[in-house]
């Protein structure tokens, strides 16, 4: 995503080293002015029973903050592709990824092959144009897709109960339809240290970015629970 705030109390002693693909160096802070990959962090792994903002869907996780995005959120497909293969040759047992294109690549697929083959979890946003027009990584079938989910507990449309037509969840599409719906709706999550958002140091967040981040993070939950288990076996307990 665009890096992590790591300096964050949410996610204190819990970052790993990760890497910077834009700027091509090992700090690989969110400088996003949106603070896209610190809101998606704090999604699936903000610490609970701190006393303070939020807690994210596993509150054990380690952290491996890889960027990708500028800070516009700005991304290209192969640092994408580098990415994933970087934090699958970290140790990463779970990949989020809250962005998309409308195209894949030779290095994209083969990045997320080798993610699946190495027995990673990789979950990626399914987008919000509210259509069947895939959408790369999501749409690759090594891939958990994640959309939206309203508040009504229906696939977040233009018709959804609440009326928000800027967060609509993609779905169907050729190669791999969407497995999940996820809350994408009105999230409080973490922000970077300083922006102050809606609540000082954490923002509200919505979308597929927001929805995926809570798939991943229950992945994550599940795996931590039964390590044993690999990703088709993960995804199958999620479906069931």
């Amino acid at each position: 995503d665009s890096g992590v705030d790591y300096t964050h109390p949410e996610f204190s002693g819990r970052i790993v080293p990760g890497y910077d693909f834009v700027d091509d160096d090992n700090d690989p802070m969110d400088e996003d002015f949106k603070a896209h990959g610190t809101k998606c962090a704090g999604v699936a792994a903000a610490a609970g029973n701190n006393g303070i903002g939020v807690a994210g869907v596993n509150w054990g996780a380690s952290i491996m903050p890889v960027r990708v995005g500028d800070e516009n959120n700005a991304v290209l497909v192969a640092d994408l592709a580098q990415g994933i293969v970087f934090a699958v040759n970290g140790g990463a047992h779970v990949i989020s990824i809250s962005l998309g294109f409308d195209q894949g690549t030779s290095s994209l697929v083969n990045a997320i092959t080798y993610a699946h083959l190495s027995d990673v979890l990789v979950f990626a946003a399914r987008g919000n144009d509210g259509d069947t027009v895939d959408v790369y990584p999501s749409s690759y079938s090594d891939v958990i897709s994640v959309g939206g989910l309203s508040p009504c507990d229906t696939r977040k449309t233009y018709t959804s109960c609440d009326g928000d037509s800027l967060t609509t969840a993609s779905y169907g599409g050729g190669q791999n339809k969407m497995d999940f719906v996820a809350p994408s709706v009105g999230i409080m999550t973490t922000d970077i240290m300083g922006i102050g958002g809606t609540g000082g140091d954490y923002d509200l967040f919505g979308g597929t970015s927001a929805a995926c981040p809570f798939a991943a993070g229950l992945g994550a939950l599940i795996r931590s629970y039964n390590p044993s288990l690999n990703v088709d076996q993960i995804r199958t307990i999620m479906r069931e």
